[in-house]
């Protein structure tokens, strides 16, 4: 089914044991390992094994949102076929949607094969335009005072990743280069005690609405629904050609009749 009146419809994507999960209990407000959420698993196995849906607002407190949290490709289970059908079928029955968050590991920025196998599977779902409605999060990227002194002896940046993320995907899909995916370091696991971790996480989040916001004015039709109508614009121009001929036809039988009684011969 659609999603309803203004409730935007947020679809997390990305590889087993990157954090969607518990990404997704934190942009509805809920403890990052709320039972009665998203499930979370410290390991490396995906806890989710088909999609799920939660309603609710975004933080707990803003605008209605619908998130779908999907089961991680690469599954250490070899269920990767098997769970894409089970997301294809879910997106499907949705119908549309306005943001795909894809959670990116911020320790390994560059697309790896395992991913941009992923990638390619939701272009072939739902068209390149799946791309347009696609924003990164990077997990795991930390705030505090001490990771960021250590990313800066290290001469590593979030501007840094970013460009590093855009280049690996280029490398494989050139036609990314004009259009460099929108990137927010959202913390799912920050310190709320901390003032600066705090602070970052109402910063990134709202960067990352303000995209969703944005986004939301033209959500990605499911396969299903783009070859519905398709098939319907089909239909539509071949009842035009089938007209056209019929007039065609008709005009030139009714220029054959005015034209009969000049053209015969006369008998005297």
């Amino acid at each position: 089914m659609k999603a309803a009146g203004d409730k935007k419809t947020i679809c997390i994507i990305g590889v087993t044991g990157s954090g969607k999960s518990t990404l997704g209990n934190v942009l509805l407000g809920r403890p990052r390992n709320d039972p009665t959420g998203f499930k979370t698993s410290a390991y490396s196995s995906s806890c989710t094994l088909e999609v799920e849906s939660l309603d609710g607002r975004w933080l707990g407190n803003g605008d209605a949102i619908r998130v779908m949290d999907t089961p991680g490709h690469g599954d250490a289970g070899g269920r990767d076929q098997e769970l894409g059908r089970e997301m294809v079928s879910s997106l499907e029955m949705e119908g549309a949607v306005h943001a795909f968050i894809w959670v990116k590991n911020s320790q390994k920025p560059r697309f790896d094969l395992l991913e941009l196998e992923h990638f390619d599977m939701l272009k072939d779902i739902f068209g390149v335009s799946f791309y347009t409605n696609l924003i990164v999060v990077f997990s795991r990227w930390s705030f505090d005072a001490r990771r960021e002194r250590l990313r800066q002896d290290e001469g590593v940046t979030l501007e840094k990743a970013k460009e590093s993320l855009h280049t690996s995907l280029a490398e494989h899909f050139p036609w990314t280069r004009d259009r460099p995916v929108p990137v927010a370091a959202v913390d799912a696991c920050f310190a709320e005690d901390d003032p600066a971790e705090a602070s970052a996480f109402l910063a990134e989040t709202a960067s990352l609405w303000r995209c969703i916001d944005q986004l939301a004015a033209r959500p990605v039709e499911s396969v299903q629904t783009r070859r519905f109508r398709d098939q319907e614009i089909e239909r539509e121009k071949n009842r035009l050609r089938h007209r056209a001929e019929m007039a065609r036809r008709q005009q030139m039988s009714g220029n054959t009749r005015r034209a009969e009684p000049d053209g015969r011969c006369k008998i005297l």
